[in-house]
């Protein structure tokens, strides 16, 4: 309170909103308050944890706090790091692991690092670590592999993210028609939905407006 005027703004927003409305977005707002407040706060206490205890779970903590930070090469090191052992073959591991690869241009092996995963754990799954394994194919040129996967995401993945990827790998093949269908449904189901859906996919749902005017 000693800070005004953020001070005391801060101040309802991180200690009485929450108190009051345990909303997810009240939590969004929150974090996103103390971030402004301490943007190295949650790598100061992660890298403090691992100080303390330098387990596999707070190497993971620290490693994905680093990746969200942009700090890839650092996070990738980490991970690298925690893969051994019983962790070898861990499908969380493997999943950040690979997402981070992806990230850095390294498309080969994160869909190697996805290969592993399913591999080891047939069981596991994940929606995002599908769309991963899609995402890594396309941009490694394997057309057909990527086309197999987006087919299959579309039909179940809960967001617009698949069917605008799939459509801009259909519009490279030149399969307008195809590919503008995809974008029309991306924009149908941003109509019957609520202002929520809208903030959560807003650049999937802008991307296929200006590709609808394109083609």
């Amino acid at each position: 309170l000693i800070f005004p005027p953020v001070g005391p703004l801060a101040y309802i927003i991180v200690e009485i909103l929450p108190e009051l409305f345990r909303s997810r977005l009240v939590r969004d707002i929150r974090r996103t308050v103390l971030n402004m407040i301490d943007p190295h706060r949650d790598l100061r206490r992660h890298s403090e944890a691992l100080e303390i205890s330098d387990t596999v779970e707070n190497t993971i903590r620290l490693a994905d706090t680093l990746r969200d930070r942009g700090d890839l090469q650092e996070a990738l090191e980490l991970y690298n790091k925690a893969q051994t052992g019983l962790f070898a073959t861990d499908p969380a591991l493997l999943l950040g692991k690979a997402d981070i690869l992806y990230r850095m241009g390294s498309y080969t092996a994160a869909r190697e690092a996805l290969d592993l995963l399913i591999k080891e754990n047939p069981d596991f799954k994940s929606p995002d670590g599908h769309l991963l394994y899609a995402m890594s194919l396309d941009a490694e040129g394997n057309e057909t592999a990527a086309i197999h996967e987006y087919e299959i995401l579309c039909k179940y993945y809960p967001g617009p993210e698949p069917k605008c990827r799939y459509g801009l790998l259909l519009k490279r093949r030149g399969e307008t028609d195809k590919a503008r269908e995809l974008f029309k449904e991306v924009q149908l189901s941003a109509k019957r939905s609520g202002r929520h859906y809208h903030k959560l996919h807003r650049d999937c749902i802008e991307l296929a407006q200006n590709e609808l005017s394109k083609i």
